[in-house]
């Protein structure tokens, strides 16, 4: 049993196999029966490596369909959900997004169509504000335990690289912290409510979990612990991938309540306040593995 929050689990899974290939050129997804946000990496990475990377696909039409989507071959409507190309015009996604018929099912169990379709919306344009990328997509499936997932994967700069190109120079962990907090690259009024304000949604009115993984540096979030993770070098991720684990909700969830009126939504002001001094996650930093610390370890 993983000692890892189960997302962050799931992409050190990718991470593991991801090196793997590199030493053999073989990439066994057979053990990938169901849809996961690693699906979303791995077809990024056969893209990526298209005459060194030989994959053995999984008995799942599902899993296969959705990485085939990512290397190239257009959207995925699945049995079990639905995964949009994000393509060049945003306004091409929005049209993409707001005419998809999967969504309407999820609407149903995820708190209704507005607190639905505005983490979906946000997290879309989100990628369009500030990652600059050539592939990505969106994917929302039935996971188990009455759960959905949101899952977004683009490879773009990088929320550390976006800090770093407009002159907001710190660590991979401490640039996904300050994201988290409200601290944005995007200047105007046509900046949206930001990352913290999804997680908080998620997090609280949910009672789900949230994973974002950007470079080298990782945030967690659920509703009884919360932090960032430094990873090592060879597990950063170039883009940003953000995960969102929304369980069964069929009232209608109010996400005003939520959203605030500033970037800084306060509970997770809070909460950074006492990741510096302590380690919320209940995983001690002792058995951490090399080259993975909790935020705690080390300053933004």
């Amino acid at each position: 049993m993983s000692v890892f929050p189960e997302l962050l689990a799931d992409y050190l899974s990718f991470c593991k196999s991801r090196h793997e290939v590199e030493k053999s050129g073989v990439l066994d997804l057979r053990d990938f029966k169901v849809l996961t946000p690693s699906v979303l990496l791995f077809g990024e990475f056969i893209r990526n490596h298209p005459d060194s990377v030989r994959p053995t696909f999984p008995p799942s039409d599902d899993v296969e369909r959705a990485i085939s989507s990512m290397i190239g071959h257009g959207n995925s409507l699945t049995t079990a959900g639905s995964l949009v190309k994000l393509p060049e015009a945003k306004i091409e996604a929005d049209h993409l997004l707001e005419n998809n018929p999967a969504f309407v099912g999820f609407e149903n169990v995820c708190g209704g169509k507005t607190a639905f379709r505005y983490l979906v919306y946000e997290l879309v344009d989100n990628a369009y504000q500030h990652s600059n990328f050539s592939n990505a997509a969106v994917m929302v499936y039935p996971s188990s335990k009455k759960t959905t997932t949101i899952c977004i994967f683009d490879n773009g700069v990088s929320i550390p690289g976006s800090f770093r190109q407009n002159g907001l120079d710190c660590t991979d962990d401490g640039a996904v912290l300050r994201a988290v907090n409200g601290t944005s690259t995007k200047k105007g009024r046509e900046r949206g409510y930001g990352l913290g304000s999804s997680l908080k949604i998620t997090t609280k009115p949910f009672g789900g979990k949230a994973l974002i993984v950007s470079g080298a540096g990782a945030f967690y979030a659920d509703p009884a612990a919360q932090g960032a993770y430094r990873l090592a070098d060879s597990d950063s991720l170039h883009g940003t991938l953000i995960v969102l684990s929304i369980p069964e909700t069929l009232q209608t969830v109010d996400i005003y309540a939520y959203l605030g009126s500033g970037p800084l939504p306060c509970w997770w002001g809070q909460a950074t306040a006492f990741l510096k001094i302590a380690h919320p996650l209940t995983i001690a930093p002792s058995i951490l593995p090399a080259g993975l610390t909790a935020c705690g370890k080390g300053q933004p």
